[in-house]
């Protein structure tokens, strides 16, 4: 029966909001995969100096970079890559998961994600309130802490605010998922 054992890296960028979306903060947290609970002393945080990754001469100290996937590396469940965490966050396939990828290219970093899974909040949102009667506004954070009522005193468009915030919200979902699972017969639904 297969079972992920990979940890869970919920992250969010902050950028400068230029054209190329620099990130100028990062912030993250990690969920265990079998209790769904956050890993205690697991946040991260960093400040990031922008970067044109388009430049060489504009930034010449990656220290941020690596402390990032230092971090990352931390909670790898073996050596192999397929034990690499799996990345989780809000809208994480379209916006952050590809600054991660430039961030890798451009330091010669290698993936430090799990190589086919991920996590995206926008899948949960749509899937689960899409079909109500009386969903949220929109999909975006601010309006999903006010549908979701999340009074959790953190500093929104804050990277690790905003991954603490998404944590709790894609642990609850994960949970509820976690609850269904075994009630729903989806072995030989087919037949």
């Amino acid at each position: 029966m297969a079972k992920s054992k990979k940890n869970i890296i919920v992250f969010d960028f902050e950028t400068d909001g230029l054209k190329d979306c620099q990130p100028v903060q990062i912030g993250a947290v990690v969920i265990e995969p079998m209790n769904l609970e956050l890993i205690k002393g697991s946040e991260f945080c960093s400040m990031m100096k922008p970067i044109d990754i388009n430049r060489k001469d504009y930034y010449d100290n990656h220290a941020d970079c690596i402390k990032w996937h230092e971090f990352v590396k931390k909670y790898k469940t073996s050596t192999s890559h397929w034990s690499c965490p799996i990345p989780a966050g809000k809208n994480i396939r379209r916006f952050d998961l590809p600054i991660v990828n430039k961030l890798n290219d451009k330091y010669k970093i290698k993936t430090m994600f799990h190589p086919h899974h991920s996590v995206d909040l926008e899948d949960f949102t749509y899937y689960w309130l899409e079909f109500l009667n009386e969903g949220p506004i929109s999909y975006s954070m601010d309006n999903l802490r006010i549908f979701f009522g999340l009074d959790t005193n953190e500093i929104a468009h804050d990277a690790l605010g905003d991954a603490r915030e998404t944590a709790i919200i894609i642990q609850r979902f994960l949970r509820l998922h976690k609850s269904q699972a075994n009630k729903i017969p989806f072995k030989n639904a087919f037949k």
